[in-house]
């Protein structure tokens, strides 16, 4: 009799066993990363894209990764021109982030451009420079660009073009130049007929011949569309231009334009409206919509040569001095 019962102990301890572990075993599939492509610089094109066999270059990786795949890239320089695809929405995602993997356009046109590009497009941690039109051109898309530096392109750091709204946010965009035709306006961001949203960005250091320095909004129904950008808690700052050292706003109407929260500080026009210029007709939001909107307000400082042109935008914080 002790021994039958011990026998029924051991299986009852045995069944408890292996169903308590099964939860520890993975079912197939289960742990397993998303499946992504990669590239680096000791990659091969004639590899699979896999981890282990990466692709070399951007643009291939570009070319053939299946839609709504993730292509991360190893740290590195890369010297391309790339162009994503307007059939299929990829992430394009750096390993090590913008200061250690760099898309160097060799000052030969644009460096990225996205053109009719679908929904869910990304570019995240990049270096983008080296572009002689540009550093990146958006038409008639609206991807996210997150968390890079794009600096030291002519031609401005970012075109923005054509019926779309992307989402500009987290970048450092530094040192770019626009001084020639068209490009004459806008040195760190052009909008043309485009509603994005530009958030918690450092956009300094950039030069426009003419107008906006920092930012140049041209708000007029180019290609049918009205401009109505989001432009909040950025810093713009030590940008110049004839007009509108750190923005510039022409051309509004009915346009629906939002300036707050964002720091505006030390940008100079050898013209007029060193912080900001605000062309005729327009009306945009800039700063709180009250007295009482502080969170809103933007702190506007030490612009030369002066803070707002016309200065009719008291629900700011305007100060002479930044200290």
């Amino acid at each position: 009799m002790k021994k039958l019962i011990l026998l029924l102990l051991i299986s009852a301890l045995g069944l408890f066993f292996f169903a308590g572990c099964e939860g520890l075993v993975p079912s197939e599939g289960e742990g397993e990363s998303e499946a992504n492509v990669y590239v680096s610089t000791v990659g091969d094109d004639n590899n699979d894209g896999s981890m282990g066999h990466p692709w070399r270059t951007i643009q291939y990786a570009l070319n053939n990764t299946p839609d709504g795949e993730i292509i991360q890239v190893a740290a590195g320089v890369y010297n391309e021109n790339t162009s994503f695809p307007s059939d299929r929405a990829l992430v394009l995602k750096s390993k090590s982030g913008a200061s250690s993997t760099i898309i160097d356009g060799g000052d030969i046109g644009i460096v990225v451009e996205m053109e009719s590009c679908q929904d869910g497009t990304v570019l995240d941690g990049f270096t983008i420079t080296g572009g002689d039109s540009c550093g990146i051109r958006i038409f008639n898309c609206s991807p996210t660009i997150k968390n890079n530096t794009i600096s030291k392109n002519q031609g401005g750091g970012i075109l923005i073009i054509a019926n779309c709204s992307p989402i500009i946010k987290n970048n450092t965009i530094s040192e770019n130049t626009s001084t020639s035709g068209y490009l004459s306006s806008g040195g760190g961001i052009s909008i043309f007929s485009c509603s994005p949203t530009i958030q918690d960005n450092i956009i300094s250091k950039n030069i426009a011949s003419w107008s906006g320095g920092g930012i140049y909004v041209y708000c007029s129904g180019i290609y049918s569309y009205i401009s109505s950008p989001e432009i909040l808690n950025n810093t713009i700052s030590e940008n110049t231009a004839k007009y509108g050292g750190g923005i510039d706003i022409i051309g509004c109407l009915s346009a629906n334009i939002h300036i707050q929260g964002n720091i505006i500080s030390k940008n100079i026009a050898s013209s007029d409206g060193g912080g900001i210029i605000v062309g005729e007709f327009c009306s945009p939001i800039i700063g709180g919509t009250s007295a009482g909107d502080t969170l809103n307000f933007n702190t506007v400082c030490g612009n030369s040569p002066n803070q707002i042109y016309p200065n009719s935008y008291p629900n700011n914080y305007i100060l002479t001095d930044c200290n």
